[in-house]
């Protein structure tokens, strides 16, 4: 995420040059999609471990039966 802000942020200083549109639109995109690459894989690890500790919970409740 702090990469994608400072890449925006060299963008903006660097709004009337031509290498914007060569070097840092690309690489913004690049930095976006890799976020929300990131942000879906933490998401899917995160329901992942849920369900094993409820799976285990229920294995541990039956065991105490």
């Amino acid at each position: 995420m702090f990469q994608a802000f400072t890449c925006m942020l060299a963008a903006t200083i660097h709004s009337r040059h031509l290498l914007v549109w060569k070097i840092f639109a690309p690489k913004f995109i690049f930095e976006c999609l890799g976020l929300f690459v990131v942000l879906i894989c933490v998401l899917l690890g995160y329901l992942l471990v849920i369900q094993i500790t409820n799976q285990i919970e229920r294995l541990l409740q039956r065991l105490d039966k």
